[in-house]
């Protein structure tokens, strides 16, 4: 079973421009797929649709083989989302991201805390897990929203530009973290417009240009 499937998928917005055309991806499960296009190519769209944020006009998409107009809320319990635009609260930690969120999943103290700390260690900040958010840069900021995503243990990350505001070496950092979880069996979907790091970081490239 593929994780992520699309067939067709259309988006048309109600001002006529048409953000998907006709996409079709297949990502099988426990790959690194990166969704490779310039600045409004349509990745976010896409992932819009794929995380059940945003309804396709046609076409159909599947989520480790729930749709995700009819099932979304099936889907929901699979995926964890980074959006592109997502700023982190300055007077949240970098352990309140990793922790509370995952325990707004159901996830039992316990485990929270476990899955909080693994995340926090991957993306390099366990030093700074009780920093105000406020008082990091905008690098580490990003991290520690990662983190949330991550420490959610969810079968399909979808990570939209996640790796941007990051220098060279957090982004390598990162990368080869979310490479190690995909060995684990997860799923990793990353839209990027840098060719160098789509080659770097994933099994397979997808090409979007013009929806």
């Amino acid at each position: 079973m593929e994780a992520v499937k699309s067939v067709g998928l259309r988006k048309v917005y109600e001002n006529k421009v048409e953000a998907i055309n006709e996409a079709n991806i297949s990502v099988r499960k426990g790959e690194f797929y990166a969704l490779l296009g310039p600045n409004g190519a349509g990745k976010t769209t896409l992932v819009r649709i794929i995380s059940t944020q945003l309804l396709p006009t046609s076409g159909e998409c599947h989520v480790l083989g729930y749709d995700v107009v009819r099932e979304a809320s099936e889907v929901r319990k699979r995926i964890a989302v980074v959006p592109q635009d997502v700023v982190a609260y300055g007077s949240y930690t970098a352990w309140d991201y990793a922790y509370y969120f995952t325990r707004l999943r159901g996830t039992p103290k316990k485990d929270a805390k476990r899955a909080a700390e693994k995340a926090l260690q991957t993306v390099k900040i366990w030093d700074l897990r009780c920093r105000l958010c406020s008082t990091m840069s905008g690098g580490e900021r990003r991290r520690a929203i990662i983190a949330s995503a991550l420490a959610s243990d969810a079968d399909v990350l979808l990570l939209d530009e996640t790796t941007s505001g990051l220098d060279a070496i957090a982004k390598r950092s990162v990368l080869s973290s979310l490479g190690d979880l995909t060995r684990e069996g997860k799923t990793i979907i990353l839209t990027t417009h840098n060719m160098e790091e789509a080659e770097m970081a994933s099994d397979r490239v997808g090409i979007i240009n013009r929806g």
